[in-house]
């Protein structure tokens, strides 16, 4: 019996050194990955929003799966907020989003790599959104810093709702006739190459689908006219139909269920809905080899 005993914690312990010697070998990946995407995150603060609108978009062919990287987009959307005792406004928002993404790899059941049987995990890192309501004042939109923002892109489930809704805006972006479908953030005309290597994707781009993107969000909404500092109560859910990633052009993203916002421990308000017009991609810095899992995806 105390043979047996032995013997197992032999085997623990060699388990766990193991196992210490494999996180070893990926934690200087992870560290090198984090210091990218912190002086990313510290350039695109320190650039303001005249820097913003200067920077060249990069270039994104679509039905391509991306190397593990992290992208910044400059970005315009409209969201409907209603602040208890106050009202209703819908207000346009302009600024970046950052969001990392991992290595592709096979949805369940699936043994070939490519774009319609991938998935690929993502990550929000930073967001800057400011807009100005005629009801309420300046109106910020940021990261909630200590609650993480995980989701997914591929061969995932979304709601019917989303679906439906997101299919009819497509049409409607279909349907408009050319430059009439809303004005971009100013940034120069010409784009740059994104320089992450694309992993090879077999579909044929005519008949290729789109992919669905899951985004929970964790925001923080600062409206300092009314001396407010709200957080949503739980992670705004974003829904998206994909054809590049990250989604870029007028490429629709939605929220479809409205999200209360707290103050205090006090509900204040609600995030009543949104969605994204435009994006275009500014920065992108390529990451390690991906092969470590994010939180929250697999």
């Amino acid at each position: 019996m105390r043979r047996k005993s032995v013997l197992l914690t032999v085997l623990v312990v060699a388990g766990c050194v193991a196992a210490w010697f494999v996180l070893a070998a990926a934690s200087p990946d992870r560290a090198a990955d984090q210091v990218k995407i912190a002086s990313l995150v510290n350039d695109m603060n320190r650039i303001g929003p005249k820097g913003l609108a200067e920077l060249t978009p990069v270039n994104v062919r679509p039905f391509e799966l991306p190397e593990p990287g992290v992208d910044v987009m400059r970005a315009r959307l409209h969201e409907t907020y209603t602040v208890d005792g106050i009202g209703t406004d819908t207000v346009e928002l302009t600024g970046w989003i950052a969001v990392r993404h991992s290595k592709p790899y096979l949805a369940k059941g699936e043994t070939d790599l490519k774009w319609s049987t991938a998935v690929l995990d993502t990550e929000f890192v930073a967001m800057d959104l400011k807009g100005t309501s005629a009801k309420f004042g300046p109106v910020q939109v940021s990261l909630d810093k200590e609650r993480p923002s995980y989701g997914q892109v591929g061969r995932v489930e979304i709601p019917e709702l989303a679906k439906v809704a997101l299919l009819a805006k497509l049409q409607k972006n279909d349907a408009a006739p050319k430059g009439r479908t809303g004005k971009q953030p100013a940034g120069k005309a010409t784009a740059t190459p994104r320089t992450a290597k694309p992993v090879d994707a077999t579909d044929d781009a005519t008949v290729a689908p789109a992919m669905q993107c899951s985004a929970p969000v964790n925001v923080s909404v600062v409206m300092p006219g009314l001396d407010l500092k709200m957080k949503t109560e739980h992670k705004v859910f974003w829904y998206s139909l994909v054809d590049t990633i990250p989604p870029v052009g007028h490429t629709a993203s939605i929220t479809v269920e409205p999200v209360r916002l707290m103050s205090n421990g006090r509900a204040v308000g609600t995030l009543d809905s949104g969605i994204v017009d435009f994006r275009e991609i500014v920065r992108h810095v390529p990451l390690s080899d991906g092969t470590y899992m994010m939180a929250g995806g697999r």
